[in-house]
């Protein structure tokens, strides 16, 4: 009976491990500051897989709006690279070449952009 018991429980956990890590999705938060370095709330934001993307304002997901604190969160996301544009108003990082380096998988990933007239 302990040994069913064990057995029992040791499938149990395994189980416990396996939904656990198919929880865990990419993520980035994003802060956007202008350049004196203070947060933006209300700038849209914009993530895109390629240049071509980018060029072409295919965006891989919907553009997103900062809050208070200037951050916005996109996810759950692929784990690549990914090219972005922030604007508010006449300030953005239009032509500062803004890239992120691939996302690493089933993680909150975390980056900054400036954003300036």
């Amino acid at each position: 009976m302990k040994k069913k018991l064990l057995i029992l429980a040791a499938l149990f956990g395994l189980v416990a491990i396996i939904a656990q890590a198919q929880l865990f999705e990419t993520h980035l938060n994003l802060t956007v500051l202008d350049d004196a370095g203070n947060p933006v709330e209300g700038a849209e934001v914009s993530l895109y897989k390629t240049v071509d993307d980018y060029n072409n304002n295919k965006p891989a997901v919907d553009p997103l709006k900062t809050n208070k604190k200037g951050v916005v969160k996109f996810g759950p996301l692929e784990a690549v690279e990914y090219y972005i544009f922030a604007k508010k108003g006449n300030m953005s990082n239009d032509f500062h070449g803004e890239k992120i380096e691939s996302l690493s998988k089933g993680k909150v990933n975390k980056a900054t952009v400036i954003i300036s007239e």
